[in-house]
């Protein structure tokens, strides 16, 4: 899914509704979910788990380095 688009357009139509401040992130996922149909959550949850993988190798990479000095 070729999100890139569906999340520009949310950013455009909250900026276009006056949305500022701490509303603006809510409005924009709640928007892309709308507008993918649902489809993002499936999105955010492989991106957390991408996100997860990535951290535990900085952390076992930042162990080694530290146990290294």
């Amino acid at each position: 899914m070729d999100i890139e688009p569906i999340i520009t357009e949310a950013v455009s139509r909250v900026r276009d509704q006056g949305v500022t401040g701490q509303s603006v992130t809510p409005a924009v996922l709640s928007l892309v979910h709308e507008l993918s149909g649902g489809r993002s959550v499936t999105v955010n949850r492989l991106l957390i788990a991408d996100n997860a993988g990535l951290a535990a190798e900085v952390a076992v990479a930042y162990a080694r380095e530290m146990g290294a000095g």
